[in-house]
């Protein structure tokens, strides 16, 4: 009998000892010699969820005007140990789909792994969230430059113990969002930002490099951008120029973007944004120039108020177009 207790009261301590070491984490040796099969321990945190609402109102000249629901993404997002954190994000406006899906592996500030699908690593604007831009859509020429999100691995980091320099280069499907690889080949896309020893002033640049298959045939694939940002007291500043070609037609553009905060929640910005782009054989076949204004309040961390004025001439014409419209933006 005494045998028996005895047996049971040391199988009891064990697991009791076992299940303090599961809790607590601290046990480096039993993580390190886990099996394939073996629960290895780790803190997670509690998923946060969160999302944005953009609605605005747009009158364009000879379009009419509309009332239009732009974006609304839901997130979800979270910790999976202290060097493994992920994010979901769906989007909801027009067809449902998912816009972010990865997880990313944090080894230190100069490297860590991205994989799944998310936004390309390519020019400074392509980067910024619908919720922080200063107008109400992208400049033209990140909008038909910048291949948005796809499928692929990425590396990135910071350099420098004041991130002197920060990059991000990956391989990619080349296909776009939600789509597998349609043949066998991959698309290289990088950026790196140098923040240089004038304080608030960076400059980058950035490449992506593809070769599709076409018709049995690969095609080139290849756009490229430089810019800077700044932000000097009240002053902020962007401005890029990509340009880029394929088989079919080459590209060039710029936009240049000057704003002024005149109070923490209140701000005025000016923008100029040119493209041209050519056919196979040097001819311009589409010129575009818009020059956008626009005021932004911020009724508090959540909510945003904009108003936006575009004056848009198109297709080498003398007729200009103008737009006037206002949004709110809602993030919870």
């Amino acid at each position: 009998m005494k045998r028996i207790l005895f047996v049971a009261s040391m199988v009891v301590t064990f697991l009791l000892h076992s299940a303090t070491v599961l809790a607590s984490n601290e046990s480096s040796e039993s993580a390190a010699s886990a099996g394939i099969n073996d629960e290895v321990p780790v803190v997670t945190s509690t998923p946060k969820f969160s999302g944005f609402i953009i609605n605005n109102y747009l009158y364009e000249e000879g379009e009419g005007s509309s009332f239009n629901l732009r974006n609304v993404n839901l997130s979800l997002d979270g910790n999976l140990g202290d060097n493994f954190d992920y994010k979901l994000q769906v989007a909801f406006a027009g067809s449902p789909k998912v816009s972010d899906a990865y997880g990313r592996l944090k080894f230190s500030d100069a490297l860590n792994v991205q994989i799944g699908q998310f936004k390309l690593p390519f020019s400074l604007e392509n980067a910024i969230s619908p919720t922080s831009l200063e107008a109400f859509d992208n400049s033209q020429v990140i909008s038909t430059f910048c291949g948005g999100r796809d499928i692929g691995v990425a590396l990135y980091g910071s350099l420098g113990e004041n991130k002197f320099a920060e990059y991000s280069v990956g391989v990619f499907n080349g296909s776009g969002t939600n789509k597998a690889d349609a043949d066998k080949y991959k698309d290289y896309v990088g950026r790196l930002i140098i923040n240089t020893p004038l304080d608030g002033l960076a400059i980058s640049g950035s490449f992506h490099l593809g070769n599709p298959e076409e018709n049995g045939a690969r095609v080139a694939y290849n756009r490229f951008a430089a810019g800077f940002k700044g932000e000097f007291g009240r002053l902020f500043t962007r401005s890029e120029f990509l340009w880029g070609s394929d088989h079919e037609f080459s590209a060039y553009g710029i936009y240049g973007l000057l704003g002024y905060k005149f109070t923490p929640r209140l701000s005025a910005f000016g923008k100029y944004d040119w493209m041209q782009m050519e056919n196979s054989t040097g001819d311009t076949w589409a010129e575009t120039n818009y020059v956008t204004t626009g005021l932004a309040y911020r009724l508090n961390s959540k909510v945003l108020f904009r108003l936006q004025y575009q004056l848009m001439q198109a297709d080498d014409t003398s007729r200009y177009l103008n737009n006037v419209g206002g949004a709110v933006t809602i993030q919870f």
